[in-house]
């Protein structure tokens, strides 16, 4: 089990890191109280005049020659209530894309476009990581860790590490839920979690 109430994770060099890029006008990492769930962390980046950054800028600076995505060492993710994760959420086409590494579909329960990069990307992380906390989000924890036999997996069920082939889920209590250890899982927390 992890308490994240108070728990910092926004380390300076974070900052320094953003505002070091050449296209990076300013950026910052804040951490906002957030009375249900601990702190919440928030980063913006403010580009320079006629700076974007786009699929082409991503090619350019993993140097991987336009063909396979890069392998990112850590590929942090969360996961919604809904079971979606980074910016896609479940029904998006942006799910069956397999080409592209930056996709902004529109997500019409929120009414705006959301940029994410895509499962060609987040699959091939070295090591992938979830975090889940809360009640809310435990069926949809059990639905990607354990889906039922012929159900359509949710957004953060179809992220797997390809490296390694092993996603790895830090969850409180209330995520985890809905999880039992027929479900195959390798528990490291608490015994007296396990239902």
């Amino acid at each position: 089990m992890i308490k994240t109430s108070g728990f910092q994770v926004w380390p300076r060099e974070v900052e320094e890191t953003l505002t070091s890029h050449p296209a990076v006008a300013e950026a910052g990492v804040a951490g906002i109280p957030d009375d249900m769930k601990g702190e919440a962390v928030k980063a913006w980046v403010v580009l320079r005049a006629g700076q974007t950054t786009n699929e082409a800028d991503l090619r350019a600076f993993f140097g991987t020659g336009g063909r396979a995505p890069p392998r990112l060492d850590l590929v942090l993710l969360g996961v919604g209530s809904d079971g979606h994760t980074a910016s896609l959420f479940p029904g998006s086409a942006a799910l069956e894309e397999r080409r592209r590494w930056v996709a902004a579909p529109h997500v019409e329960r929120l009414g705006v476009r959301r940029i994410t990069l895509t499962l060609p990307v987040l699959t091939r992380g070295r090591e992938v990581l979830f975090l889940a906390s809360g009640a809310d989000k435990a069926d949809a924890v059990a639905r990607s860790i354990a889906p039922a036999e012929g159900t359509e997996p949710l957004p953060a069920g179809r992220v797997h590490g390809e490296a390694t082939g092993r996603v790895a889920w830090l969850v409180d209590s209330g995520a985890a839920a809905r999880l039992r250890d027929g479900d195959g899982l390798e528990w490291t927390s608490s015994p007296s979690r396990r239902a």
